[in-house]
């Protein structure tokens, strides 16, 4: 558990994706014991190695392995009863797996991590009639638009809107 934050460099996660990363059931218990001897600090919405800690901590032990974290990751923010807004809250420990997936030259999972575009309401996306076709943007039918910035993966897991 101590490896996990320590890893996370600073990024607070909830008990709750704590304990199903590193499979401690009662993670949350663990976590405040662990506050309790200054080894975690209690955040607003989780829990976090402070620096000093992570430094002797990874100093003994080698970091939490990318892979399952990225993997835990991506399936708890897959998931449909996973609520936006805790995904949002989690976007630092997020966007930590995937620069460490990157770092390790496994681009791949931070780009499972992002995930698929978030879930809308059809009728509340719905477009204007010729505003955004591709013939209104000079394209011609079929052919995608280029150019365009990508959002960061916790912008486009958060985000609701259209």
């Amino acid at each position: 558990m101590l490896r996990l934050l320590a890893t996370l460099d600073g990024a607070e996660l909830a008990p709750d994706r704590i304990g199903a990363i590193v499979e401690v059931p009662d993670a949350a218990a663990v976590c405040e014991r662990l506050t309790e001897v200054g080894l975690l600090r209690s955040e607003q919405h989780g829990y976090r190695c402070p620096p000093d800690v992570a430094v002797a901590a990874l100093g003994r032990t080698s970091p939490f392995p990318f892979e399952r974290l990225c993997a835990q990751l991506t399936a708890w923010v897959a998931r449909p009863d996973t609520d936006p807004a805790e995904v949002a809250r989690h976007s630092r420990a997020l966007d930590r797996a995937a620069a460490l997936a990157e770092t390790a030259g496994r681009a791949e999972l931070a780009v499972d991590l992002a995930g698929p575009p978030p879930r809308h309401s059809p009728a509340r996306c719905a477009p204007t009639p010729g505003a955004g076709s591709s013939a209104a943007a000079g394209r011609p039918p079929g052919k995608p638009a280029t150019g365009r910035p990508r959002p960061s993966s916790s912008t486009r897991r958060a985000s609701a809107a259209c």
